[in-house]
């Protein structure tokens, strides 16, 4: 898939994501404002959820792995959605677990009150973690849409230059990344005594230097 599809469709991913966070908020409020409405979650559930959350964890970390070593933007997004999967998971699944506590053991009218709603407050904190989660994606996925390159990987790279044999002085170092690929544009000094071979030498030895350090790097 081209990169410049694979980071769309991140970004989309990440505003389909706060579509969902804006939606769980709403449900979450209607919740509470109806005192009435209880969920009564059996021990089936419970233990489909514990499952999920097994195989989440599997998910996630399989495709993390992959979307690092492919440096692949749509994949490291689904990593973080099935991320969301397992923390939402993990909090509706502590909500269920105190929604069921009342039914065991004798609380104060308030305590129950509020155990009887933990599940309502378990989706408040999965709609927190969506929305960070949605809002890092979209910036991670705005900075590759506007090819922009880490800075700390631009100071790596003109240090790099700089110790090459040869090279005087870097005076103008300029980055951008396409997916994978790291586009480099450089303007080097090196000694006006050198011959065209020489000259020509040094610059082969930096680019060879560079793919070494980076190989995607054009």
């Amino acid at each position: 898939m081209p990169p410049l599809i694979e980071t769309l469709a991140a970004l989309a991913e990440s505003l389909l994501l706060l579509l969902v966070c804006a939606f769980v908020v709403h449900e979450g409020v209607e919740r509470l404002l109806d005192s009435s409405s209880s969920v009564k979650p059996g021990f089936l559930a419970i233990g489909i959820m514990v499952l999920a959350l097994f195989i989440d964890i599997n998910r996630w970390s399989k495709l993390r792995q992959v979307g690092r070593d492919s440096k692949s933007e749509a994949l490291l997004a689904e990593a973080m959605h099935f991320l969301t999967d397992l923390i939402s998971t993990s909090a509706v699944l502590l909500g269920l677990i105190c929604v069921q506590l009342p039914t065991f053991i004798k609380f104060s009218p308030a305590t129950e009150r509020l155990l009887l709603h933990a599940d309502t407050f378990a989706a408040f904190i999965v709609a927190l973690i969506i929305l960070i989660v949605s809002l890092k994606m979209i910036f991670n996925a705005c900075q590759i849409l506007l090819d922009s390159c880490p800075l700390d990987l631009q100071e790596k790279i003109r240090s790099l230059v700089k110790n090459t044999r040869g090279v005087l002085n870097v005076n103008r170092l300029r980055m951008r990344s396409s997916g994978a690929v790291y586009f480099v544009d450089l303007i080097l000094t090196v000694n006006a005594y050198n011959t065209i071979v020489d000259g020509h030498n040094i610059c082969a030895l930096v680019e060879k230097n560079i793919l070494d350090f980076l190989p995607n790097a054009d």
